[in-house]
């Protein structure tokens, strides 16, 4: 009896929660013009994560870029290995990317924007889909960026969350109306490389160690220090904003990352549902979705 009350109690939680995201999708999302017939790409798509094992992971790149297609996301741009992989595709989340109004971020956060445009701009001698959400399109300052570099092609995406019933999360999804909640980089990453045609995508440098990096202060401010490939030696424990840049407590921080973990379990049934294998092939990662294997069995 308490069994069928429970099951009773979700569906009716379900109907509640799938009622909230159409109404999301019909006030937030866009029209997604893009083709959704795609063909199968043989390659196998490579994310790369900006995780601290990122940096082992790379030693294994020599002439096998040709071997996979490859996605980099955030500050990759900025790092040497830019060149030598030439990603085909690139990811983008943040807001901090395209600000629509003038925000007061961190000197620290400007400093990074500002150098990964201008790698894009320097760097960038070879065709690439720059995926952005679709709030990009408003950005005078993103749209800037774009006009400088011939060879970014700009993909928007709805960043709108999808929950509620699966079979009805997977309908939204097929018309890329929103994604598993997009608490980070990596979530509409894998998604894009589903509906890019992807049957096997492999992931390295997702690390997700955040928890041991965690720090509350006397003063109770609660610090987590983001470690990256490209600055574990230099980075520090900061502050965690959220989108009004008002400072997170702790118990919003852990909500956070159990909505990443959450998303890697809609999203691998989701990739199931469409015959794509997905694969953790980070040297070190939280991630407990995704079946592991070593990226050298992808490489070769």
């Amino acid at each position: 009896m308490n069994d069928l009350l429970l099951k009773f109690f979700n569906f009716i939680q379900n109907i509640g929660i799938t009622l909230t995201t159409l109404g999301k999708i019909l006030f937030l999302s866009k029209r997604n013009r893009l083709n959704r017939t795609v063909n199968r790409k043989e390659k196998t798509l490579v994310i790369l994560g900006n995780g601290p094992s990122l940096n082992t992971s790379l030693t294994y790149f020599n002439n096998e870029e040709n071997r996979v297609d490859v996605l980099g996301l955030n500050n990759f741009a900025t790092t040497k290995y830019f060149e030598k992989i030439k990603p085909s595709y690139y990811v983008l989340l943040d807001e901090k990317f395209y600000p629509l109004e003038k925000h007061e971020y961190d000197q620290y956060y400007i400093d990074l924007i500002n150098s990964t445009f201008e790698a894009l701009e320097a760097k960038l001698t070879w065709e690439m889909i720059l995926f952005v959400p679709f709030k990009a399109k408003k950005s005078a300052y993103f749209q800037n960026c774009l006009k400088r570099n011939k060879y970014i092609k700009a993909s928007y995406y709805n960043v709108t969350p999808i929950e509620g019933f699966p079979f009805i999360k997977h309908l939204f999804f097929n018309n890329r109306l929103g994604l598993p909640r997009p608490h980070n980089v990596l979530i509409p990453s894998l998604m894009i490389g589903i509906w890019e045609g992807y049957s096997e995508i492999a992931i390295v440098g997702a690390d997700h160690s955040w928890l041991g990096e965690i720090h509350v202060t006397k003063e109770n401010v609660a610090l987590v220090n983001q470690k990256h490939f490209y600055d574990e030696k230099k980075s520090k424990p900061q502050l965690m904003k959220n989108y009004a840049m008002q400072q997170r407590k702790l118990h919003e921080i852990l909500y956070g990352f159990y909505l990443s973990f959450r998303s890697y379990w809609d999203i691998k049934k989701y990739a199931e549902s469409k015959k794509v294998k997905i694969y953790n092939c980070s040297e070190v990662s939280f991630i407990d979705a995704f079946e592991r294997k070593e990226l050298i069995e992808i490489l070769k």
